[in-house]
């Protein structure tokens, strides 16, 4: 991968970082509950499923998915589920809003936020297909393949891992606002609203594009 090309790789990737998603969101509302350790512990699983859904990719994923549109639909289903499934117990406060101050990491170990962020990411099968899409374009056929890969793993986990950083701390300048129960409970339910929602548009989008 020559330095041109990557440098255009680093601008896809980071703008598919930025972009407010499952991960931004799962990241932001776990340092809300579970303070600063919580989100990184998130932002850590998003990493090990980005990982996952690049081998998964590298290893013929994404064509299976592409041509059974039962295996995408169920995966999809699943996904959603698991994506509205956050969303009701945030709602119904089954995790309760603790400010970061308290050095808690909140209701869950440190293992279920980091397996939290892995099944978030894993969530979309949309994603497989996108990276299975996007990578190709930046590697080039006649140069050897596996270090190509090993920079393009490296460079995505590296800009997403910087920008959930940012996501974390943001969540952490939350608890600031968070002094009442009231405001606990308002921002307990965004967060469930905006899984929900996440997982409904998963749920009901057609096709594979």
């Amino acid at each position: 991968m020559s330095f041109s090309l990557w440098l255009a790789f680093v601008a896809v990737a980071l703008v598919v970082s930025i972009s407010p998603g499952p991960g931004a969101a799962a990241t932001t509302a776990a340092a809300v509950n579970g303070g600063f350790a919580a989100g990184l512990r998130v932002a850590l699983g998003l990493q090990i499923g980005l990982l996952l859904e690049l081998a998964a990719a590298a290893a013929g994923v994404g064509a299976v998915l592409a041509a059974s549109e039962t295996a995408f639909v169920v995966l999809r289903s699943v996904g959603a589920a698991y994506l509205i499934w956050l969303g009701i117990s945030a709602w119904r406060g089954s995790q309760r809003m603790l400010p970061a101050a308290t050095g808690s990491v909140g209701s869950l170990a440190a293992k279920g936020w980091v397996r939290r962020g892995i099944l978030v990411n894993l969530s979309n099968p949309k994603a497989i297909l996108y990276i299975a899409a996007l990578v190709p374009q930046f590697v080039i056929p006649d140069a050897p393949q596996l270090p190509q890969y090993f920079a393009i793993a490296a460079t995505m986990v590296a800009i997403d891992g910087a920008v959930m950083f940012g996501y974390a701390l943001l969540g952490v300048r939350l608890t600031g606002w968070l002094a009442s129960p009231g405001r606990q409970r308002l921002l307990a339910r965004i967060f469930g609203a905006v899984f929900v929602a996440l997982g409904a548009a998963l749920l009901v989008s057609g096709g594979k594009s």
